[in-house]
């Protein structure tokens, strides 16, 4: 199974173009004001607002209509900037109390979860004309999130200590070809009585601009699409 965005190039254009009417709109009422057609002006304005509020509704009727969806281990998460070339996937999952040897023993204040996430460049995805060209990965969020809605980021002495004592993890910006895939392992710091943690990977919270695309899971009020840590996993059913 393959979670594939929907739309994914028309809700590019979607926002492309409702930016480039909005700037043309605004520049064509700001001519007209200070012209004899002042008169229309405040139409083009009032166009521009109807544009905007249009595209406002749209993204929050696609937000209200989604579904949190937990995806199985192995399971596929396409990430698209305009084309749909990356997948990301959990492949393994360990849980422990330490990690180290010796005197570089690093204990968990509740219990590590070392999460193993594939990324790989689907070759399926590209045409027979774009080459065996890298393709460099956009920077991604990851954070366990359990049932309360408690969240957890990668454990900055958790990873110290797993890279030390297996070595450098593979980043997950390091750009690949198609058909290539590489291994990274996260350490992640949980509580030992957080209830059903998943892993969300994510685009980045801090760039706003992705949060106002159409069906994006970081839009307003979207529901998100997260990786379960056990074998099986399912969508949550019913519109939330």
């Amino acid at each position: 199974m393959a979670l594939m965005p929907e739309y994914a190039p028309f809700v590019a254009l979607a926002f492309l173009g409702t930016g480039f009417l909005t700037v043309v709109g605004l520049l064509a009422a700001a001519i007209t004001w200070w012209t004899t057609w002042r008169f229309f002006s405040k139409w083009i304005l009032a166009a521009v607002a109807l544009l905007l509020v249009g595209y406002a509704c749209v993204l929050l009727a696609a937000s209200a209509t989604s579904r949190q969806i937990v995806l199985g281990l192995g399971q596929n998460k396409y990430f698209c900037e305009i084309d749909c070339h990356l997948a990301y996937s959990v492949s393994g999952v360990e849980t422990v109390k330490s990690i180290g040897d010796g005197n570089n023993v690093v204990t968990a204040r509740g219990i590590f979860y070392i999460v193993t996430v594939k990324t790989w460049f689907d070759p399926a995805t590209i045409s027979p004309h774009r080459g065996y060209g890298p393709l460099s990965p956009n920077p991604r969020e990851l954070r366990l999130v359990d049932l309360s809605g408690g969240e957890y980021p990668v454990s900055e002495s958790g990873m110290a200590a797993l890279e030390k004592k297996a070595g450098p993890q593979t980043p997950i910006t390091e750009p690949l070809r198609p058909g290539e895939s590489y291994l990274t392992r996260f350490v992640f710091d949980v509580p030992a009585g957080a209830k059903n943690p998943r892993l969300l990977l994510s685009d980045m919270r801090s760039d706003t601009l992705t949060g106002l695309l159409i069906g994006h899971e970081l839009s307003p009020f979207h529901q998100k699409i997260y990786f379960s840590l056990t074998a099986s996993a399912s969508s949550v059913g019913g519109f939330l």
